[in-house]
């Protein structure tokens, strides 16, 4: 069986494999990135069903918007005012906008959970349920993408290799 060598080709794949790290770990970096952004965002997803499900006596609320000033920007809170079982409750909207979706004294719809009346959900009020559903689905597009990457590079890379290795000349593996 005969042996040989070429140096040459030897050197480059060493060149390659250096670069391939530098480029790796960026790309690790990121696609852990994208994992964590999935995972938040399909987790506030199923906490709003969740909360969705749990939310089931429903009350009319008033709203009261609150302004709250950021640098050089304004943002709007909903705190809606509710009585449930007689008691008065003032829950704030969890998240903030810079529109103003309600007005001072507007009545809405509220879904209050009966184990725990601070927990409540308001059908018209989408600021949170469109962010979490715009995260997983976004992070979830570029984590096929990133995994369909890998997936084509891994086996881009099986493939040159075993061609390389079997359309040898002389017929011989290395």
């Amino acid at each position: 069986m005969k042996e040989y060598y070429d140096f040459e080709e030897l050197d480059k794949s060493k060149e390659k494999n250096s670069l391939g790290c530098l480029f790796w770990i960026p790309g690790g970096i990121f696609l852990l990135a994208i994992i964590v952004m999935f995972v938040m965002g399909l987790s506030s997803t199923i906490s709003l069903k969740m909360k969705e499900k749990k939310c089931t006596e429903l009350v009319t609320a008033k709203v009261r918007v609150v302004e709250d000033q950021f640098d050089d920007s304004k943002g709007y809170t909903p705190v809606f005012i509710y009585r449930y079982e007689e008691v008065l409750h003032n829950v704030r909207g969890s998240a903030i906008t810079s529109d103003l979706h309600y007005t001072d004294g507007e009545e809405v719809d509220v879904y209050v959970d009966p184990k725990d009346p601070e927990k409540i959900y308001v059908p018209s009020y989408t600021e949170g349920k469109e962010t979490s559903v715009g995260i997983t689905i976004v992070s979830g597009i570029m984590l096929i993408a990133a995994i369909l990457s890998i997936w084509l590079w891994n086996r881009k890379g099986r493939k040159t290799k075993k061609d390389k290795y079997e359309n040898h000349d002389d017929g011989e593996y290395l």
